[in-house]
């Protein structure tokens, strides 16, 4: 879940201008950033925020945007795409009457005019909203936007330029997972005017405006930036740029904010470099030219000098630079499990017991039935199929304790008891594999033992502290956790792995040991924003950029801001959900790495769950609480899902024998769980109620009784 609290808008008012070497295109620095990086990108990310923080104050009372109080179609579909560019989950902005965009959209799609250019708005708006385009608002507006394409690859509007309505339907088939057909690219090839540039159609003269979207739009569509035709664009914007180093909308003119975004995005999306020669100079850039013209409220203006939401919006996008398909984490992690589909086998598994394990948690995660008829395959379901595979897969020789604890993961995600699990009861046998000397419950692989952690974790059984302390103190020095206990060499993925499961058994956010490993991170990020598997290698990889994401987000960093956020090659502004979803492929896997583009199920088994945990639904989601005994008494741990705008509020009271109830607790929320501190050495019992303005659900209240005995600690629930 997102750690995505409200922050203060806050528009630096002096813009910044600093001499940066950013590393040549195609190149990667795996570094922390730099002052200087983090100094342009805090005032972009600052001036983005404004412009949001200006856009949701004018959501209107239906649920959708537009000016003076009235609401239509375009500009709701418009203000939504700025904040999916800055991930900002935009089914989360409500009126006071709870109505949302997806709402004022709904009631809007039966008189939506029969045009292309209206049909890609709508699927833009729904891929923000976290919403499937093939059924939003009961119509597949994928097969409507591709039905309405011409023969020439044309799709012919009567509500924008020709090149614009082009760029749109482009721009909405790559968010719809959809290939951008030849035809399509093709005529927008054969609109190039002869001095290199685009104007609003093939007949009208050329603009910095339509260049930049046309030059956004073939490389969409797969064209290269070496080819002839982009790089004949982008000489046409080197030439017809400001003297401030932004663009105007009909050159020559004032430098426009939809212009300079617009050119933006066909730059960095061409490989550009907009902070080097020619594209700045003398501390001006293309960026600090867009937040020039940001009025003191976060807005920006239109030609008429007008606060106006297309103008905002772009200058939204065009602040963060980012070139890439607009993506949503939780249809991203929805279509990984569609492309999981065509890999279950005839039996009803994904191969060995393990896959099949692994699988069963995913589509669960993903908010699917691993027990329904969709995911059977001859009369076998994946979730029995797990279930047939036990007798093999949790016990035999060897340590089993990181089977049990998967398998119990994907119990307890499937809707099922770990305790009672296809004849198995998984926590018992994960107890007995606890070392309570060495705090360990397997004694050499640090992955395995995180395994069964996080087992009974989710089965909301108590987990003593020495399999929390054992972590903490195997932490290199680094920051970071290797493979092995005692590694010597750390890696990212068992750092954010750690990461995850030392918040999921209480380990405050505000922790040495976790912000040692948050550093660690930091430090070997790649400038594209994805992280290696080890500091010596020479390129990032879906599965240790998705371990790190789950781990920064678990604890509490939000790598949505700097550090974690990171100018790339060209400028642009690239967080690691940005660096994850560039691994996924059309079908819905993801690459392991782009030098090997096979598509794997593991990196699909690590994807989505950080997807989920970077996306979660609106609502609280209590899971089932636990204790834990530490130095300074019984230690509360109430896990949850949801909240992504942490507007909801946890309640936690006790009362001794036939006394009162207390006054609420102090409470300590991380990204994933929250933690109370109780009262030492008495019996109690415990009160939890969450409420959420925008619907809890799960368990939103629980009675729980402990009692100070001997260890394992007494929970009971009512």
């Amino acid at each position: 879940m997102k750690p995505r609290r409200p922050t203060a808008y806050i528009l630096l008012a002096l813009l910044i201008a600093v001499s940066m070497a950013l590393p040549a295109a195609g190149t990667l620095l795996a570094a922390g950033p730099s002052d200087a990086e983090q100094a342009l990108v805090q005032a972009r990310l600052a001036g983005a925020d404004h412009a949001l923080n200006w856009l949701a104050g004018h959501q209107n009372a239906d649920g959708g945007f537009g000016p003076a109080g009235t609401s239509d179609w375009l500009s709701t579909a418009t203000a939504l795409q700025a904040f999916l560019a800055r991930g900002r989950d935009a089914s989360l902005l409500r009126t006071p009457a709870g109505l949302s965009p997806a709402d004022y959209l709904a009631v809007q799609a039966p008189a939506l005019p029969a045009d292309p250019f209206a049909y890609a708005h709508y699927i833009l708006a729904s891929v923000a909203l976290g919403e499937d385009p093939r059924a939003f608002a009961g119509q597949n507006w994928v097969t409507r936007l591709t039905s309405a394409m011409l023969s020439s690859g044309q799709f012919p509007s009567s509500l924008a330029p020709a090149v614009e309505a082009q760029y749109t339907a482009i721009l909405a088939l790559r968010a719809a997972y959809q290939p951008v057909p030849a035809a399509a690219a093709n005529w927008l090839k054969g609109a190039v005017r002869s001095d290199g540039g685009w104007g609003s159609t093939p007949s009208d003269a050329s603009s910095p405006y339509y260049t930049g979207l046309a030059l956004h739009a073939l490389m969409l569509a797969g064209e290269p930036a070496s080819s002839t035709i982009v790089q004949q664009g982008v000489n046409y914007l080197r030439t017809h740029q400001n003297a401030d180093k932004g663009f105007a909308m009909t050159y020559p003119g004032p430098s426009d904010p939809r212009a300079t975004a617009a050119a933006i995005l066909g730059l960095t999306a061409a490989g550009q470099p907009l902070y080097a020669s020619p594209w700045s100079s003398a501390g001006q850039s293309p960026f600090s030219a867009l937040l020039a013209m940001q009025a003191g409220d976060g807005a920006f203006m239109n030609p008429s000098a007008q606060a106006d939401i297309p103008a905002t919006a772009a200058g939204v996008r065009g602040l963060l630079g980012k070139p890439a398909v607009p993506r949503h984490a939780r249809l991203a992690a929805v279509r990984a499990v569609e492309w999981l589909h065509t890999q279950q086998a005839a039996d009803g598994g994904f191969g060995a017991a393990n896959s099949t394990a692994s699988a069963v948690y995913v589509i669960a995660r993903a908010g699917q039935d691993p027990d329904s008829a969709a995911w059977s395959r001859g009369g076998t379901s994946a979730l029995r199929a797990l279930e047939l595979a036990l007798p093999s897969y949790v016990q035999g020789a060897g340590n089993r304790v990181a089977e049990a604890g998967k398998a119990a993961m994907a119990a307890v995600e499937a809707g099922r008891s770990a305790r009672s699990f296809g004849g198995f009861d998984l926590v018992h046998i994960i107890r007995g594999y606890y070392n309570p000397l060495s705090g360990r419950y397997y004694q050499t692989w640090l992955y395995r033992h995180n395994l069964a952690v996080l087992g009974l974790v989710a089965a909301g059984d108590p987990v003593p502290d020495g399999a929390r302390q054992t972590l903490v103190q195997d932490q290199h020095a680094s920051g970071g956790w290797g493979w092995a206990f005692g590694s010597g060499n750390p890696d990212v993925d068992s750092t954010g792995f750690t990461m995850y499961t030392l918040v999921a058994v209480g380990e405050p956010a505000d922790s040495t040991a976790l912000a040692r490993a948050a550093a660690y991170l930091r430090d070997i990020q790649f400038s594209d924003g994805s992280f290696p598997a080890i500091a010596a290698n020479t390129a990032g990889n879906s599965n240790s950029t998705a371990l790190a994401l789950q781990g920064l987000i678990a604890a509490g960093v939000d790598p949505w801001q700097t550090p974690y956020a990171r100018l790339n090659a060209a400028g642009a502004i690239i967080t690691p959900l940005d660096a994850l979803l560039a691994f996924q492929e059309d079908s819905g896997a993801f690459v392991y790495m782009f030098s090997l583009p096979e598509s794997r199920m593991l990196a699909v088994f690590d994807a989505v769950p950080a997807l989920m945990l970077a996306a979660p639904p609106a609502p609280i989601q209590l899971g089932q609480a636990q204790l834990r005994q530490s130095a300074g008494g019984p230690l509360l741990i109430i896990p949850f899902e949801g909240d992504g705008n942490a507007n909801s509020a946890v309640s936690v009271r006790v009362r001794h024998g036939a006394g009162g109830w207390s006054d609420p607790l102090p409470v300590t929320r991380t990204a994933v769980n929250f933690t109370v501190r109780l009262p030492a050495g008495q019996e109690m019992e415990i009160e939890i109620t969450a409420s959420d303005p925008d619907g809890a659900n799960g368990f939103t209240s629980q009675t729980l009784r402990y009692q100070p005995v001997q260890l394992p600690l007494v929970l009971r629930v009512h």
